[in-house]
């Protein structure tokens, strides 16, 4: 991962060459040999991004590993070789069944049609979260005073907004980034911005505009952005309570306490439904 750094700082700093050729030297017969060049050519690093590198040898800890197997003075050459290749093949199996989920992610919606259905009927009952909907809930918490963020429209292209966050808004939400479970590509890439330099990041809630723009992070209900605002919004499962006064000659006067349940049919396509129901003095009656 320094390496990594290190080529982004020479590629960035003062570059003025079209074309700028890397040279990594490993020292043969350790264990960085054996592991980092069995990683290259199990993913075909030298074929793909530099990003996948860093997701393997980084954000799965194997780098960490692989230090600690090194410095383990009761392993034999052998034992350490043997464990040494296990966390690889670990790290690479894993990355190799995100990428074969994401190929395929596509072909397993569209043949969904159950899915479709059910997408279809929240979006005419009014269950569906629009993308406006979305960006109002994120701009509500990034505005907030403990962050003072703000995501505006960029006037050229509506379709697209700038986060803005302060440095020490940034190092708020890097450590809750860090928390989330089942880490993904969505929250590799906005850590990657909350820990580097760049003013702002572009973002768009557009789905026409993500298709167009594909290195444009697009904001859907599982991005982190969308998770950390509802975890915040949402921070405990205490149940909602209301009052209310009702004048109405056909009901007895008195204290009613009216609960609403949530039915949940487990099926293939188990439908839910709130069931209400009130209760005076007198029993239970159905609302």
């Amino acid at each position: 991962m320094r390496l990594e750094q290190r080529i982004g700082r020479i590629d960035r700093f003062g570059q003025i060459s079209d074309k700028v050729l890397i040279f990594n030297f490993v020292t043969p017969g350790t264990v960085e040999e054996r592991i980092f060049f069995r990683c290259f050519d199990r993913l075909g690093i030298f074929r793909d991004t530099v990003g996948d590198c860093e997701e393997v040898l980084g954000e799965l800890a194997v780098a960490e590993e692989l230090l600690k197997l090194a410095r383990d003075p009761r392993l034999t050459p052998e034992q350490a070789e043997a464990r040494a290749q296990q966390i690889a093949d670990n790290a690479v199996r894993a990355l190799e069944e995100q990428r074969r989920l994401e190929a395929e992610g596509g072909n397993l919606l569209g043949l969904d049609q159950a899915l479709t259905n059910e997408v279809e009927a929240m979006s005419n009952e009014g269950k569906f979260v629009s993308p406006q909907e979305l960006r109002t809930m994120i701009s509500q918490f990034v505005e907030r005073p403990n962050l003072a963020g703000k995501i505006e429209t960029v006037s050229e292209q509506p379709m697209l907004c700038r986060l803005r966050l302060n440095q020490s808004a940034r190092q708020q939400l890097t450590r809750q980034v860090r928390d989330l479970d089942q880490p993904d590509r969505a929250v590799h890439t906005f850590r990657r911005w909350l820990e580097g330099a760049e003013p702002y990041l572009l973002l768009t809630f557009d789905q026409a505009t993500a298709l167009e723009k594909r290195d444009v992070p697009f904001v859907t209900p599982v991005h982190p952005l969308a998770r950390l605002s509802i975890a915040t919004f949402h921070p405990s499962d205490d149940p909602l309570t209301a009052y209310v006064t009702v004048n109405d000659a056909n009901i007895p006067s008195g204290r009613y306490l009216f609960v609403c349940d949530l039915w949940e049919t487990i099926a293939a396509m188990g439908p839910r439904q709130n069931v209400p129901a009130s209760r005076n003095a007198g029993g239970c009656k159905r609302a």
